[in-house]
């Protein structure tokens, strides 16, 4: 999975996002111009959303995760944009 590709993807065709929510049988929740929406990227499976949380969270804050907690983190790609 290439993480970049995906969020550089949503973030291109979607003007005035400001949050990405990612869950186990969702598609992504995309937050445009205030407004929360289901997007049409297909629904995020579990493997999915484990590996891009192990990709991106800290050791600590993955183990939450992995216990069923929610979690809110950033993250960057340098030279395009912070999540």
């Amino acid at each position: 999975m290439d993480l970049n590709a995906l969020l550089r993807d949503i973030v291109t065709k979607n003007p005035g996002l400001s949050d990405i929510h990612f869950k186990v049988g969702r598609s992504p929740l995309l937050r445009i111009n205030g407004v929360l929406s289901e997007s049409a990227y297909g629904k995020a499976s579990k493997e999915l959303t484990m590996g891009m949380a192990k990709m991106i969270l800290p050791a600590k804050l993955y183990e939450t995760f992995e216990k069923g907690a929610a979690v809110d983190t950033s993250y960057a790609i340098e030279g395009f944009c912070r999540f």
